[in-house]
Order: C-alpha cells, then structure tokens, then sequence
C-alpha cells in the first residue's frame, strides 16, 4: 500500500511539472500530463533510464483512477447542454455538429476498414476489420475544446467563428458517446461470430441508450434533491461529497446494469444544469477539481501505452488522424452549407475542431476493459493515444491559424 501511495504522489508531481513546461512552451497543460505518463511509462523506465518507477500492478489496476476522474469530465460535458443555450444557438450550430461529428465517424470507419482488408492485419477476418474500425470511428466524433480556448484566451479572440468553434466542440461530445455505444454493440456481435441479425443491431443500442439516459434522468432528479439537504448546513464544505458520492452512485450503477455509465452521467449533468437550482454550486465543485482531475486521467492514459504494439500503432494512429480531419473539414462545409452559415463560418470552422483529448482515451480504456473486447483493446488504446498526442500537437497551430485567417485575432 505504501508502495502505491508513492506511486500516486509520483503521478502527481510529474504531472504537475510537465503541465507548467508544456505551458511555458505555448502548449496545453494536458499534453505536458500526457508527456508525463509517457515518461514514467514502465517500458520507458526500463528500456531507456533503467529503473522502475511506476510498478506493471498499478498500471493494471489503474482503470479505477480513469474512471473516477472520467465521471467528473463526462458530467461536466452534460453541463454544456443548457436548454437555453441550445436554442439561442439555432440550426447553424445543430447541422455543422451533427455532420462534422458523423463525416468523422464515417470516414475513419472506411478507411480504416479498407486498410485493416487490404493489409491483412486481421489476417483478412472481415468482422474483425469492420469491428476495430467502427469503434475508431467512434472515437473520431469528439472534439476536445481545451487547446482552441487555450489560444483563444491567449490571443484575445472573439468573433463568429471562434463562438461557433467553441458551441460545436461542446456537442459533438454527445455524438460521439452515442456513436461509441453503437459501434460497441454491433462489434460485440460481430466478434463474436454470432449471425448478424438487423433487430439485434438496431435493438441493442437502442436499449443502451435508453436505459442509459433513463439512469442519468433518475440521478438527476436525486441529484436536485440530495443538493436542497444541505441548505443551511455548511453548503460550500458539504457540496464536494455529494457531488462526487452521486456522480459514482450514478457510474457504479451504470456499469452494475451494463449500460453507458458515461451517457447516463452526461444525461444526469444536463439534468442538472436545466432544472436544479443550486446548479452553479454543484458544477463550481467539478470545476474546483478538474485540473486534479486531467492530471490523473492523462497521466495514467500515457501510463498504459502498450508500446509493444506501438509499432503498428503508429501507422494507424496517422490514418486516424488524416481520415478524421478530413470528415472535420467536409461536414463543417456541409453542414454550413445546408443551414446557411456565413463563408466565414463555412471556410474557417473546422481549424478549431482538430484538437482531441479527453474523453476519446477514456472510452478506449472503457472498451478495452470489457472482456469481449481484450483481444483488441491494448491496439485501440495505443492508437488513440498515439492519435491524441498528434491532435494535441497538430490542434493549437491549426486553432491559431484558423482564429488568424477569420481574423478574430
């Protein structure tokens, strides 16, 4: 145990100092916090420094630590979705996410596929290649809006495309859940090697959903009354173990059904942005811990990088890049085009979805933590790990040129 204590504290401080020198270089913290568990890595430690700083074991059962702080961020996320903020943002910003979310999803599924067929990497098993690529697409759906506001803030930028950037990156998060799920679903049966049956595609996922965001409601609703309890009794000191004793209550029971814990707490976070009163303190908790919270989720995400499947990663983790970006920039035009967005919008949007983090390492480790999927899983983590430190690289430069292109700088 003492053992482990330390390692905690390790993950920490690391994490820590490698956020202010990724900050210092006019990087995201969060890229520093992946930097850091790249470094402490055990194969790095090993092969390169020789020592063995963060032992195999904790990395093994480290999947607690991304969960708990995975719950805080997807809650967070459901807190983006204000009905009031929804309808001020009209159609432009409901037809640009939808398509740039789903040309994503789609583009990365075929190509991808196309690859796994025609390399043989699979050894030419069609499920297998059509299994692995839909849960990539999955994957490519989400935006991570923290590099963008990064040089938003630093550049002091405002305007239409930089609003738009910022409402879409806050919703395509959703998509992407529900994407996730899907293609969960239809993989579990295509792996299987079960008869592919219409209705249980469409079934399955659909009762996933469902039960899901029935859960998210139920926990909502306690939620809003758990939060009245404490009135008048010491709110500011008792806030923090509500808010993070339901946001588990929710998970744990989540994963008890075998449903999506993470679209349920999304359900719960919108729930509670709209209809509790005390909304501003229960998302001021979430807020107070969130940079704990990146540096334990990206650090232990660097951590469990298999790098003896890095190799073949690597490939793919540069086709996933490619494949999503070029969905980006198609279903922004589309989606401009179709709603009627202004050129500006049209020609400069999509620059400022290109960083992802976050959640995406999340539901990789989420996929590759069920027993169907383990086969598969240490190659999907790494290639979306592998993905993530491109994005996270690639995203500020293409955010900065985009906002100074639109002139918002």
């Amino acid at each position: 145990m003492g053992s482990v204590i330390l390692e905690v504290g390790i993950l920490l401080i690391t994490g820590y100092i490698f956020g202010i020198i990724a900050s210092k270089l006019k990087f995201p913290r969060v890229t520093g916090y992946i930097f850091a568990g790249l470094l402490l890595n055990p194969f790095v430690m090993e092969h390169i420094f020789h020592v063995d700083v963060i032992k195999g074991a904790f990395i093994h059962s480290s999947t607690v630590l991304t969960n708990l702080t995975l719950a805080v961020i997807t809650f967070e996320v459901g807190g983006s979705l204000a009905i009031d903020a929804i309808k001020r943002l009209g159609k432009n910003v409901a037809y640009i996410t939808f398509f740039e979310a789903e040309f994503a999803f789609i583009a990365v599924i075929t190509g991808l596929f196309l690859f796994f067929h025609y390399t043989g990497l699979f050894h030419g098993n069609w499920r297998v290649d059509l299994a692995v690529a839909m849960v990539m697409g999955s994957l490519a759906s989400p935006t991570d809006p923290s590099a963008t506001l990064a040089v938003m803030k630093q550049y002091k930028a405002r305007g239409e495309v930089s609003s738009m950037i910022m409402m879409v990156a806050a919703f395509d998060d959703a998509l992407g859940i529900i994407n996730f799920s899907i293609a969960t679903a239809v993989s579990a049966v295509l792996l299987s090697g079960a008869k592919i049956e219409i209705a249980s595609l469409v079934w399955d996922p659909t009762k996933d959903i469902t039960l899901s965001i029935i859960l998210g409601l139920v926990g909502g609703f306690v939620f809003k009354y758990l939060v009245k309890l404490i009135e008048g009794h010491d709110e500011d000191a008792l806030m923090l173990p509500v808010v993070l004793g339901m946001l588990y209550v929710v998970f744990g029971i989540g994963q008890i059904m075998d449903v999506d814990s993470l679209l349920a707490l999304m359900t719960a976070g919108a729930f509670v942005v709209n209809y509790c009163a005390r909304k501003n303190q229960v998302f001021a908790v979430t807020d107070h811990v969130m940079e704990l919270v990146f540096v334990v989720f990206f650090v232990v995400s660097g951590l469990r990088l298999d790098f003896t499947v890095l190799g073949g990663a690597i490939i793919i983790s540069v086709i996933f890049v490619l494949l999503r970006i070029l969905g980006k920039f198609l279903g922004v035009y589309v989606g401009a085009t179709l709603s009627g967005a202004s050129e500006k919008v049209k020609k400069y949007t999509a620059g400022g979805l290109v960083p992802q983090g976050g959640i995406v390492i999340g539901l990789s480790l989420l996929f590759a933590s069920k027993p169907e999927f383990q086969a598969y899983g240490a190659l999907i983590v790494s290639v979306t790990i592998g993905a993530t430190i491109f994005h996270e690289l690639l995203g500020p430069l293409a955010s900065r040129l985009t906002l100074k292109a639109a002139g918002e700088i």
